[in-house]
């Protein structure tokens, strides 16, 4: 199975994983989705439409790096990168119903027209879960252009233009979805359309274990503690 995913995540560039959820962390989802902020914590604007936990989802509880733990999501995207991942940030996010998507076509890292380098090198990873509440409607959350990780062009015109028009390459996650993806390739969010509002936790992963800030350096020995020292 690992050597299957392997193959599907470096010819498309992400794949879909199985997880489940806790009745702690249903809990904990339906309160924030109901705007149930506790103490200092709280919802802050970061694109038009979209709100983010404040300072940091980890501080907010540790669920949110249990249910990793849960899904035993670090030893799969080791197994299917070949690699060993440090966890990076995470955020806990709710989208609104828009007129626009917040995000168009992008790379979160790229090298365009002679410009310098934009984003993480070597790029990072992302995990991301769509939570699904009883009163959801299962719509399209996030865009990805297959194979755009082994496809790219140094004209940031023609890179968009070529994600726009290869519709037939175009996958889709869903309400419901975890979808674990390489950041290099071209992606998308969906803005709500039968929902008012989604939630997304987006879990980043690095190559590189090197903590440029003291919160940071909290994240990084909780995370190899739970999942490399246990």
């Amino acid at each position: 199975m690992i050597e299957e995913q392997r193959k599907i995540f470096f010819k498309k560039g992400w794949l879909k994983l199985n997880t489940f959820v806790d009745k702690n962390f249903s809990s904990l989802l339906n309160d924030l989705e109901a705007n149930k902020i506790r103490g200092k914590f709280q919802l802050v604007s970061k694109y038009p439409g979209t709100f983010d936990i404040r300072p940091s989802a980890y501080e907010y509880s540790d669920l949110f790096l249990k249910w990793l733990l849960f899904n035993n999501i670090p030893e799969t995207i080791n197994q299917v990168t070949g690699k060993k991942l440090f966890l990076k940030h995470v955020q806990f996010r709710i989208s609104h119903k828009t007129k626009n998507n917040y995000l168009n076509w992008h790379r979160d890292t790229h090298f365009y027209n002679g410009m310098p380098e934009h984003g993480n090198i070597p790029p990072v990873y992302k995990l991301i879960f769509y939570p699904r509440s009883k009163d959801t409607h299962i719509e399209k959350c996030l865009s990805i252009s297959d194979s755009s990780n082994i496809q790219f062009s140094f004209n940031n015109k023609v890179d968009l233009i070529k994600a726009l028009l290869l519709r037939s390459r175009h996958s889709h996650a869903s309400t419901g979805d975890t979808i674990f993806f390489d950041t290099f390739t071209m992606h998308k969010p969906v803005r709500p359309n039968k929902n008012k509002k989604q939630m997304r936790i987006i879990y980043s992963f690095s190559e590189v274990a090197e903590p440029n800030s003291k919160f940071l350096e909290s994240l990084q020995t909780d995370f190899i503690k739970m999942f490399y020292e246990s």
